[in-house]
């Protein structure tokens, strides 16, 4: 419980003792899931604690498609390594990352209203799809005018940079895995046209998707 509402509440200070508290526990225990499993084998074990944090994100209300991106990035790693150390590490790196992303979450919505947060959770939803000011205004039951005004006061930014935002996030964190090519990642951001996607990208980041991929391999030498 105190491990599941470390990672709901974002507290990233509290994680490793959390972390470690719950498998001491589960190792003096004598009949536990987690217990027979870390026992028994090591990536069972992690695996729990995986899913154990995969669900408390989202229900601290993270877009599922970045824990699927987080995720998924583990499990990669987790199914090339047989070192018990390393699938340990990998998982507490995940779990950390959604942590984060908790915090993140939960710094971004402190102070925004109900109506806005139903916006802002339905562009982390569907960010990839085309979403209209009037489907917005029917989630927040608002005039154009007025969520325009309210979304940019709550938020510091308009309803359009923050979906470009959005989709130029998830653009980032797909570069750097290097699996789909940058033409492939328009698409799945939302951005058929390709140019376009490069150009919006451009305004996000400073540098174009391909010069953003390029540094990021440089940087860690790949």
């Amino acid at each position: 419980n105190r491990f599941l509402r470390v990672v709901k509440e974002g507290s990233i200070d509290e994680l490793d003792t959390s972390i470690k508290d719950m498998v001491d526990f589960s190792q003096n225990s004598d009949s536990t899931l987690f217990t027979g499993l870390y026992r028994e084998n090591i990536s069972s074990g992690m695996s729990v604690l995986r899913t154990l944090a995969r669900k408390a994100a989202e229900d601290a209300g993270v877009s599922v498609i970045t824990i699927d991106i987080i995720t998924q990035r583990a499990v990669q790693k987790i199914d090339s390594e047989m070192r018990q150390s390393e699938i340990i590490r990998i998982t507490k790196e995940m779990i950390r990352e959604l942590t984060e992303e908790v915090r993140k979450e939960n710094i971004l919505l402190k102070g925004i209203s109900p109506s806005i947060s139903r916006c802002i959770n339905h562009i982390r939803l569907h960010y990839a799809e085309n979403i209209t000011l009037s489907d917005l205004c029917s989630i927040s039951s608002m005039s154009k005018a007025s969520l325009t005004r309210r979304f940019q006061k709550e938020t510091g930014t308009t309803v359009f940079t923050y979906i470009r935002n959005a989709r130029c996030h998830h653009a980032v964190a797909l570069l750097e895995e290097g699996v789909l090519t940058i033409k492939e990642i328009a698409g799945y951001v939302g951005y058929p046209d390709y140019n376009y996607f490069s150009k919006v990208f451009r305004s996000y980041a400073g540098v174009s998707p391909v010069e953003y991929r390029k540094e990021h391999l440089n940087r860690n030498g790949r």
